[in-house]
């Protein structure tokens, strides 16, 4: 068993100049070679700007059920919280024009095996839930509406290896689904889609010689909105 957790903080200047209103005033600053605003040097970060703060945990482990087949888990955590900052007036320009928290949990479990009949391959469920929330106050539309998404998928794969003769076939089927809100005009609009997937691909190689071989590769993929 595995365990493992990380922390990722930065926050990061943007070129003030590089906030345009239109075309012209791009034109105008390419052409000119260099910033029109001239601050004096400073260490200190000022608007506009990001700041990222970034958590990631994972749990990982695996059993050996016996020499050919092993069970194996994982299950991974993230944390993303983004706010940018503009350049605005008042006690407006303390506030963040956007804040943003990302939350996504995953887990992960399949088998693993090695057969000595030349056969390999995994089966397994694949999980993924992931929630944004706009965090209030900043005055702003937010540009990313709220959302909470799941999706869950089984797959399956085999591969077939024996002297120059290589056979792989595998098949996933995917099924999401996505409750979102948002703000336009004023008006809060909510939406609850779903989504279904499947997919499929057999392949074959054959090795002719040291610098040749034959390929077959055959893929199948349909996306579809419930």
């Amino acid at each position: 068993m595995e365990a493992y957790y990380s922390f990722f903080n930065t926050e990061l200047g943007i070129l003030r100049d590089a906030h345009t209103g239109n075309l012209s005033d791009l034109t105008e600053i390419i052409e000119n070679g260099r910033p029109f605003s001239n601050p004096e040097f400073s260490y200190q970060i000022n608007n506009p700007r990001q700041v990222v703060a970034h958590h990631l945990a994972k749990i990982k482990s695996h059993y050996h059920l016996n020499p050919e087949w092993k069970l194996n888990f994982q299950y991974g955590f993230q944390l993303n919280n983004r706010e940018e900052y503009d350049r605005r007036r008042g006690d407006l320009n303390a506030r963040p024009s956007l804040d943003l928290q990302l939350f996504t949990n995953t887990i992960d479990l399949f088998l693993d095996h090695n057969l000595k009949s030349n056969w390999s391959g995994s089966f397994g469920v694949n999980v993924i839930q992931q929630a944004n929330n706009n965090i209030p106050g900043t005055g702003v539309t937010p540009l990313i509406p709220n959302y909470d998404m799941f999706n869950a998928g089984l797959y399956a794969m085999e591969k077939y290896l024996k002297g120059p003769l290589e056979i792989e076939v595998g098949a996933r089927y995917d099924y999401r689904t996505l409750s979102a809100a948002r703000f336009v005009q004023g008006e809060l609009q909510e939406a609850d889609l779903s989504y279904q997937n499947f997919s499929a691909f057999a392949g074959g190689l054959y090795q002719l010689s040291q610098i040749s071989h034959l390929q077959v590769i055959w893929v199948r993929h349909g996306d579809h909105r419930m």
